[in-house]
Formats: structure tokens, C-alpha cells, sequence
């Protein structure tokens, strides 16, 4: 083996050793106490275990195994999550504001209740879980998976949630207002009774969602796709529909002041003042 060789293996050596080790006497201090704030345990398993109050504020979690784990209650403030497993971990009221989750795996999460407010969620694998009153105020959750996610209640205003895919979501009573959900894959969800005034939903796919008794107000759903979307009592107004795809929806007994429906498209779209079929072939 050449100089060069031994270098390099060397070198990778040791970057293997700092990507996948923990600190042993920080494992040690944590098993003692359940409370480590500021400890790297990054890559430690933790799976099936019951942790529940522990408090690992600010800690460096990456690449951590929480599979099944149950930490109600946990203090995770500022915790680096990052490419952790976090399957079926029930986070019930547990503190994760301002903690960075990017590229984490929370499959079948319980999340109800949990502060979530300005923490990283990028790319975030959210499929199934429950997040019902959650308070997610200003978070990333740009290009996550939120497929059949509960979010009866929760808080997403001034959200990021560009090119999500929440198809069948629950947004029952959600506050989704001021958030981007720009180019969203949102098919199939339910926003009955949800606050979605001054959202942002330019080109969302809408198809089949459930608006009725929504707030809308102000909302910019310019180039959306809305065919077969219920409004039953939605408040329109000033709402921006530019070049929206409004085929085969209901609006009714929606309430209307206001709205730009330029460029919109229709085809037993049931508006109003009766029923429109401008662009059926």
C-alpha cells in the first residue's frame, strides 16, 4: 500500500468514526439521569425504549434510532434530528421548537400536541403520523411527505409547505393561514372549517379536497388545480382563482365578493348564479 493509499484510508477512517460514534460518557450520563442537554448521542439505539420526560435540549441527535420509543413530554429545544429514525415514536407534548428534523424518518409519528414552532422539517418522511394540535407555526416543511397525516387543529400558520405531499391529509379546524403551500400535492384532503386566509396555493394540485366551511380569504389559488372541489360555505372572498381548473366543483353556496376568476376553467362547475360548462369538450 502506497503512502497515498495509507492517508486516505486513514482519513476515512476517521470520518466514518465521527459520523457514527456517540460519546460514550455522554451515553453513560444520559442512561444515569434521562437529562443530557447539549450531549452527542448522534447514531445511538434507542429503539423500544421508554423515555419518557427525558430532557435532550440542544443534543446531537443525528442518525439516532427512536423506532417505537415513547418520549412524551421530552425536552428536545434545538435538537439536531437529522436523518434520525423516528417510526411509530409517540413525541406526544413533547418541546422540539427551533429543533432541525430535516431528512428524518416520523412514519406513524404521534405528534399531538407537540411545539414544534420554527423547526427544520425538510424532506421529512410525516406519512400517517398524527399531528393533530400540534403547533407547527413558521416551520420548513418544504418537499415532506405528509401522506394521510392527521392535522385536526393543528397550527401551520406562515408555514412553509412548498411541493409537499399531503394527498387524503386532515385539516379539519387546521390554522393554515399565511402559510406557502405553493405546487402542493394536497389531492383528497380534508380543510372543513380550517383558517387558510392569505395562504399561498399557486398551481396546488386540489383535486377532490373538501373546502366546506373553510376560511379563504384572500387566498391566491391562481393556476390550482380544483376539479371536483367542494366550497359549500367557503368564504371567497377577495380570493385570487386566476386560471384556476374549476371542473366538476361545487361553489354554490359559496360566499363570493370580490374574486378574480380570470382564466378559470369550467365544465359542470356549479357556480352561483347556475351551473358552467365553458371548456367541456
Amino acid at each position: 500500500m502506497t503512502m497515498l493509499h495509507k492517508l486516505l484510508f486513514t482519513f476515512t477512517l476517521l470520518m466514518l468514526t465521527n459520523v457514527q460514534a456517540f460519546n460514550q460518557k455522554d451515553l453513560d450520563r444520559f442512561d444515569e439521569l434521562g437529562v443530557c442537554e447539549g450531549c452527542n448521542l448522534s447514531g445511538a439505539d434507542f429503539s423500544d425504549h421508554n423515555l419518557i420526560g427525558s430532557g435532550l435540549a440542544h443534543a446531537n441527535l443525528s442518525r439516532i434510532n427512536f423506532v417505537n420509543t415513547k418520549l412524551v413530554n421530552a425536552d428536545l429545544y434545538g435538537a439536531r434530528l437529522s436523518n434520525a429514525k423516528l417510526i411509530n415514536v409517540n413525541l406526544r407534548y413533547a418541546t422540539l421548537r427551533y429543533a432541525r428534523l430535516n431528512d428524518a424518518n416520523l412514519e406513524e409519528a404521534d405528534l399531538r400536541d407537540a411545539d414544534l414552532r420554527n423547526a427544520g422539517l425538510r424532506d421529512v418522511n410525516l406519512e400517517e403520523a398524527d399531528l393533530s394540535g400540534a403547533n407547527l407555526a413558521n416551520v420548513n416543511l418544504n418537499n415532506s411527505d405528509l401522506h394521510n397525516a392527521v392535522l385536526k387543529e393543528t397550527n401551520l400558520s406562515n408555514a412553509f409547505l412548498r411541493n409537499i405531499n399531503s394527498i387524503g391529509a386532515n385539516f379539519f379546524q387546521a390554522n393554515v393561514s399565511g402559510a406557502d403551500l405553493s405546487s402542493a400535492n394536497i389531492s383528497g384532503a380534508n380543510f372543513s372549517y380550517a383558517n387558510l386566509q392569505d395562504t399561498e396555493l399557486y398551481g396546488a394540485n386540489l383535486r377532490g379536497v373538501n373546502f366546506s366551511k373553510a376560511n379563504l380569504r384572500r387566498v391566491n389559488l391562481t393556476n390550482a388545480i380544483l376539479v371536483n372541489t367542494d366550497f359549500t360555505d367557503a368564504n371567497l372572498y377577495d380570493a385570487n382563482l386566476y386560471g384556476a381548473d374549476l371542473r366538476y366543483s361545487d361553489l354554490r353556496f359559496a360566499k363570493f365578493f370580490n374574486v378574480n376568476l380570470d382564466k378559470a376553467i369550467y365544465c359542470h362547475t356549479k357556480m352561483p348564479w347556475g351551473q358552467r360548462n365553458d371548456h367541456c369538450k
